[in-house]
């Protein structure tokens, strides 16, 4: 499914603690919302877009199944609000766990805790003071750009939510991964059967 690109903010200024075209990405989130529910997919795969193409369907994956974790892979913790930045995909993972822009944060239905998130491959150093200290706050674990860079070992005891060409389930399973295998917005949602810890 598609959805659409709008132009609703044709010839408007950035308003003052904003973001980019308010208006035309709220539109896309209630029209990726819509197109979720009326299939009601038990998995999703979504290409395409920023970071913040992650929002609909994470809080979808989130109210459908009772335990739910997020691997981060991204160099940025998109966890500003407006106030810091007038990019909107900078507080998709805010808007999640009830922060970034208000407007966006109103389209979650299944809030989600920061305890289901793990930031791969953030780089440290180029986070400003809010982020740094919202990630603190937040104590979202951080495999960063250094540790990644080495290689990094992660056994998952998930079952993978992935297209029906490619259904697995992994159980004890090591996934490697090397830093050129990570690409700035990618996430890959976990469903676990067992109890979930990071």
């Amino acid at each position: 499914m598609e959805v659409s690109l709008y132009d609703e903010d044709a010839g408007t200024d950035l308003e003052s603690d904003s973001y980019y075209y308010p208006k035309s990405i709220e539109k896309q989130i209630v029209a990726s919302k819509e197109i979720i529910e009326e299939h009601a997919p038990e998995k999703l795969i979504v290409f395409g877009g920023d970071c913040l193409v992650a929002q609909t369907p994470l809080d979808y994956l989130n109210g459908k199944y009772e335990k739910l974790g997020v691997l981060w892979f991204d160099a940025h913790p998109d966890i500003s609000t407006p106030k810091q930045m007038n990019e909107s995909h900078a507080m998709v993972l805010g808007n999640l766990i009830g922060g970034g822009a208000d407007d966006l944060a109103k389209h979650v239905e299944n809030p989600m805790d920061p305890a289901q998130f793990m930031y791969i491959g953030l780089v440290e150093e180029t986070l400003s003071d809010f982020e740094r200290e919202a990630v603190d706050k937040h104590q979202i674990p951080v495999i960063n750009s250094q540790n990644v860079n080495i290689l990094v070992i992660l056994s998952i005891f998930t079952r993978l939510f992935w297209c029906k060409l490619v259904q697995a389930t992994f159980t004890k399973s090591l996934v490697t991964l090397r830093h050129q295998h990570l690409a700035g917005a990618f996430f890959l949602a976990l469903n676990s059967n067992n109890n979930f810890e990071w």
